[in-house]
């Protein structure tokens, strides 16, 4: 379909005079950007509601949306949730029009990693619900206080998602870029103190609120 569309694009452009082609150029350009806004806050309102109709006892703390560039209708979806001592990341697939587009059949962009399992969630016309994982937040506090490379990293990840390798280290990355496997996106750190020293960053780190009130 992206192919055909780049056909019908060229040819349509082709048939224009000269000098209507960047203006024709230019308001395609606006045209799906707009239709990409407007579809991720259509998603983001369909997210947010579901997320309070499955989860009604739960805190959404954050909520990363991204519209898929080969349908703008279609956005992908994950939800940083805490429940009493639960961190849980969930991941979804919206549609901004559910009548027009099946969220079942907008594309998977990412799993999670190995630390995500099928989600439990009941899906709806706009929202399917596709990966969760929870975990503890006194384990990722712990983490946080016992390894600066693990309190290093935790200044930049948005969606923080860690395995045990060993009893002596993790392997921690962000569940939006593949989550905690091995690879140049994620980080194999040590459990333990390491003599290091963290430089303060001029921003706050992206999951200081979950990780606020937990021993440091």
């Amino acid at each position: 379909m992206l192919t055909l569309g780049a056909v019908v694009a060229v040819l349509a452009v082709r048939a224009l005079q000269p000098s209507m082609r960047p203006i024709a150029s230019l308001g395609a350009w606006i045209t799906v950007t707009l239709t990409m806004v407007m579809g991720s806050s259509i998603a983001r309102s369909a997210a947010t509601r579901a997320v309070h109709e499955s989860a009604p006892d739960a805190e959404l703390l954050d909520m990363v949306v991204t519209p898929l560039p080969t349908n703008p209708l279609c956005s992908t979806v994950v939800t940083v949730e805490r429940s009493g001592d639960r961190y849980g990341v969930q991941m979804a697939r919206v549609s901004a029009v559910p009548g027009l587009v099946d969220p079942a059949r907008c594309a998977v962009t990412g799993n999670g990693g190995p630390t995500f399992t099928a989600s439990t969630r009941q899906s709806s016309a706009a929202v399917h619900w596709d990966r969760q994982s929870s975990a503890s937040i006194s384990e990722l506090a712990a983490l946080r206080r016992s390894s600066c490379a693990v309190a290093a990293a935790l200044q930049f990840l948005r969606v923080p998602a860690w395995q045990a390798l060993s009893a002596s280290e993790v392997q921690l990355g962000d569940a939006r870029f593949g989550g905690a496997v091995p690879g140049i996106l994620s980080l194999r750190a040590p459990r333990t103190l390491s003599d290091c020293s963290i430089p303060a960053v001029p921003w706050t780190p992206p999951r200081a609120d979950l990780l606020q009130g937990a021993a440091r």
